[in-house]
């Protein structure tokens, strides 16, 4: 095994897990040991959340835990963490059924309790649907942003069903409409349904997947511009960012979750058809990682293509994605740029087939630097340290900080900033020399 510059656990997978299980309070962190919350099942059917540590730049590194059970019968979709919080999420639920149904529910990742629900049916707003599926959540400061038929797979049984991007405020007060598909018509010349994925840049542009207006076949990036009064659509800005996206016409899923690099700015988004990536940059959208590619890999790439939902980027030149096969992957951003990309791009971070655990991934919070406490930070190092430590050049550690303020965010009645709970922590750099190990 190789030495680590960057990250002082060892790069075997189990003493990786073994002292990432030992980081819970504020402190010293450790290189870039990282954490995110993941909603998904058991192997046992239970929908939870949970709590994945890692390092996305060493394979096997992820340990993964359950930090809530939910027991109300909801399947758990789309998570954020509430504006402001390392603690609350918010997650998109759903309630199968005839009609279909679902809610905005809350939990406490850290003591594993229930909280009440923003809304508890979604079928009961102002203005219902004939039925719901929400999934995607993006909380803001003012309240969540939430897409409220996942794919059009809401079950009316029999109405026409209604595709909105919808807004439920914070402390109360009535759902709002952010967006209906039905006005695409006026632009495009058909509607836009079965949404999903959400995502607002600095700029108060709002970005989603839809079914291609003019391919029923495929999928498109849509951007809707936001009303900087009212957190809504402007009525004037829409366009089709990027089309032809891969879709299964039947089930009409494929192009699926969004997220934006803080440190760069630039959006990534996946597909669960196909496993390919999108990429945006200065308000140019493009395929990153091609299909035929990932299709052509009997290796790392090809498993991308094992129905990826979930992404995040650590703003370290990662993007961690989930898989419903029960795998987290780390995908190294500067490796596809270089020369495309390949299986050495690709580090399967966790395989719930290896671990035997039976687990299936949906989509996860944004990532945050795992902190340690001074006796913990004693307790790992000693830990690694002993009868496995060959050499040793140095110490290392980083001291991490959120930063509160979001400057230059747009800001609207709903909320002080589209985009407060999204943004990763501003690295400080401290102290402390390297640390290697010697293998």
């Amino acid at each position: 095994m190789r030495p680590t510059d960057c990250n002082p656990l060892p790069t075997h997978p189990g003493l990786c897990a073994l002292a990432a299980g030992l980081l819970a309070m504020p402190g010293c962190t450790l290189g870039s040991v990282i954490e995110t919350f993941v909603t998904g099942e058991t192997g046992a059917g239970a929908d939870v959340v949970f709590r994945a540590v890692l390092d996305p730049a060493v394979a096997g590194s992820a340990a993964v835990s359950v930090a809530v059970v939910e027991g109300r019968g909801l399947r758990l979709d789309g998570i954020e963490f509430e504006s402001g919080s390392t603690d609350i999420v918010v997650v998109g639920a759903q309630r199968p059924g005839t009609p279909s149904d679902g809610a905005l529910t809350r939990y406490n990742v850290r003591t594993g309790a229930t909280l009440p629900s923003p809304i508890a049916s979604t079928n009961a707003i102002v203005g219902a649907p004939p039925a719901s599926l929400p999934s995607t959540v993006f909380p803001t400061a003012g309240g969540t942003y939430y897409v409220e038929n996942q794919f059009g797979f809401a079950d009316t049984g029999g109405p026409p069903a209604v595709h909105r991007i919808m807004f439920k405020p914070s402390g109360g007060g009535a759902e709002a409409v952010v967006f209906d598909g039905a006005s695409c018509t006026l632009f495009f010349g058909s509607p836009c349904v079965n949404f999903e994925g959400l995502e607002i840049d600095s700029g108060g542009t709002l970005y989603t997947f839809a079914k291609d207006p003019d391919d029923p076949d495929k999928r498109a990036l849509i951007s809707v511009s936001l009303d900087s009064g009212t957190g809504l659509w402007d009525g004037a800005g829409l366009a089709k960012e990027l089309a032809g996206l891969s879709a299964d016409p039947s089930m009409q899923d494929g192009a699926d979750e969004l997220d934006i690099d803080e440190s760069t700015g630039i959006m990534y988004g996946t597909n669960i058809v196909s496993g390919e990536l999108i990429r945006m940059v200065g308000g140019v959208a493009s395929i990153f990682i091609d299909p035929l590619a990932i299709a052509a890999s009997a290796g790392n790439l090809g498993l991308l293509a094992t129905r990826t939902d979930g992404i995040r980027a650590d703003g370290d030149g990662h993007l961690v994605i989930a898989s419903m096969s029960g795998l987290l992957l780390s995908v190294d951003i500067a490796g596809v740029l270089t020369d495309g990309a390949d299986d050495s791009d690709v580090l399967v971070l966790y395989d719930a087939a290896v671990a035997g655990t039976g687990y299936a991934f949906d989509d996860l919070t944004s990532l945050s630097p795992v902190p340690v406490p001074g006796i913990q930070w004693l307790l790992v190092t000693g830990l690694i340290g002993f009868g496995w430590a060959r050499s040793m050049d140095g110490m290392r550690c980083r001291v991490r900080s959120q930063l509160i303020a979001r400057a230059g965010r747009v800001t609207t009645p709903y909320s002080t900033s589209l985009r407060p709970s999204r943004r990763l922590p501003v690295l400080l750099q401290s102290a402390c020399r390297r640390i290697r190990f010697g293998w």
